[in-house]
């Protein structure tokens, strides 16, 4: 009776120890799943988001802007600005390549303004850098110029030197708000 009830002793012990090493083993991953999805999550809430977008205002003149903006909470460094298609005349030259090496702080932007009678899709990418991680994004866009059809899109006053001036502080005006 006595080795009867070792055995059986025996056996209980064995068996909790196994679901202990089962609960064990499994809480520890899911500790672990926990911890990387928490740090993936803090990542990318804490991360540069540059993105290009095309912008317009329009006081009486209609404007088209290229815009790259970063909408994250840490600052980038632009690396590479690249275009597939052709630009408009005043920016096609330079292809805008004065943004690379550029810092942009959280909600900065830069901008380009494109002629009026640009009416293109292009497409493209930006690489950048989180300058507080140290690592490479890559973003691609495309980006519509295609405004003809807006019913506002066309210029609504006489071309004196008075009124171009006030229409351009205006448009300056109402750039800054956005």
């Amino acid at each position: 009776v006595s080795s009867a009830a070792s055995d059986v002793y025996k056996r209980q012990t064995l068996f909790t120890t196994i679901v202990a090493l089962v609960l064990s083993t499994a809480a520890i991953l899911q500790t672990r799943k926990s911890i990387k999805l928490t740090q993936e999550s803090e990542e990318s809430a804490n991360r540069p988001y540059v993105f290009a977008y095309v912008e317009t205002v329009n006081s009486g003149r209609f404007i088209k802007y290229f815009v790259l903006k970063n909408f994250g909470v840490t600052p980038a460094k632009v690396l590479e600005i690249h275009f597939n298609n052709k630009l408009d005349r005043n920016n096609e030259g330079s292809r805008l390549k004065a943004i690379e090496n550029t810092i942009l702080a959280p909600s900065q932007h830069l901008t380009s303004e494109f002629e009026d009678d640009f009416q293109e899709i292009v497409t493209g990418y930006v690489k950048y850098i989180s300058l507080v991680t140290g690592e490479h994004f890559i973003e691609y866009f495309t980006l519509n110029f295609k405004t003809d059809d807006y019913k506002w899109s066309s210029t609504v006053h006489d071309k004196t030197p008075e009124t171009h001036a006030i229409y351009e502080a205006v448009t300056q005006i109402i750039k800054s708000f956005k």
